[in-house]
């Protein structure tokens, strides 16, 4: 039975076609457009599996989206991007396998490694405009490594109060030039972005070609450092050191999205913005970003 405190978030997609009609017009906010033969059917009317009227071909609303070959109805997935969202600090999977009355744990993890996936795709646009870079050791109690790992930290600068301003997060693979400039670019919008680096961050020449490098200032270098901070708490108070740094970029990516709209006041935004995300086709191998990510950019 629903709770009384749900109900706003998910009353539009209170039934599985609902859920259906939301999902679609998310998937393709023009109408219909076939994947395969590439006609647009914007009469199409909502269906899970969309059959092509032009080459009979047929594609799914979730295909190639985290939810792909689910089992799982679309309703049960907004329910659990709901407690996602109405979770303060975090959820973890024991929580998520007692509020859904799961029987498996395995089964919780799971699927929230792909909600984590969801905050990922959801956040996925790059910071622009003038924007802080910076590299930071995290040390996080419980993690299972030889050495704390190194993580990118990009942060915009545009808004005057810290928590207006977007972050980016990703693990390096190691502290090499070339590896920095390519998570740098997946992290930072190039050519029009002023980027402000410390000094100490070391960086291939050819940036200097795709960005408008300056030094960051103490003021600036401290707030990476609040960031990094930030990270570190809620790491340990909620998951209490229990991270594989196998998923150390998941918890990333979770608290990037929490980080990101945590001043949002609609909340029921913020779970259209985390269902855009789950609706998201994932990108190719060696695309880190896909190019239709821009209707979840613009629900922000």
């Amino acid at each position: 039975m629903t709770q009384p405190a749900e109900s706003p978030l998910i009353a539009p997609c209170d039934s599985e076609q609902s859920c259906v009609s939301y999902f679609f017009s998310k998937r393709w906010p023009g109408g219909f457009y076939c994947p395969f033969c590439g006609s647009a059917q914007p009469q199409h009317p909502p269906a899970l599996i969309v059959v092509c009227r032009l080459c009979r071909r047929q594609t799914s609303i979730t295909a190639h989206t985290v939810m792909h070959g689910s089992k799982k109805g679309l309703i049960s997935w907004i329910r659990v991007a709901h407690c996602f969202c109405t979770e303060a600090k975090g959820i973890s999977a024991r929580r998520l396998q007692h509020l859904l009355e799961l029987s498996c744990y395995q089964t919780a993890w799971n699927w929230l490694q792909k909600i984590r996936q969801a905050a990922a795709l959801a956040e996925a646009a790059p910071c622009s405009n003038e924007v802080l870079f910076t590299t930071a050791e995290l040390p996080v109690a419980g993690l299972t490594a030889a050495s704390p790992p190194t993580i990118a930290v990009a942060l915009n600068l545009e808004r005057s109060r810290m928590e207006d301003n977007r972050i980016r997060l990703m693990v390096l693979a190691d502290d090499h030039p070339q590896t920095i400039g390519t998570v740098l670019d997946q992290l930072v919008t190039r050519q029009a972005t002023r980027l402000k680096v410390l000094h100490s961050v070391p960086l291939p020449a050819a940036v200097t070609e795709r960005y408008w490098l300056a030094s960051a200032d103490r003021q600036q270098s401290a707030m990476a450092e609040t960031v990094v901070k930030d990270l570190r708490s809620w790491l340990e108070e909620v998951y209490r050191g229990g991270v594989n740094p196998e998923y150390l970029q998941n918890y990333l990516d979770e608290f990037t999205f929490r980080y990101n709209t945590a001043a949002w006041p609609n909340r029921r935004a913020v779970l259209d913005h985390l269902l855009c995300g789950l609706i998201t086709p994932l990108p190719l191998v060696g695309q880190p970003t896909p190019k239709n990510l821009a209707f979840a950019e613009e629900r922000r």
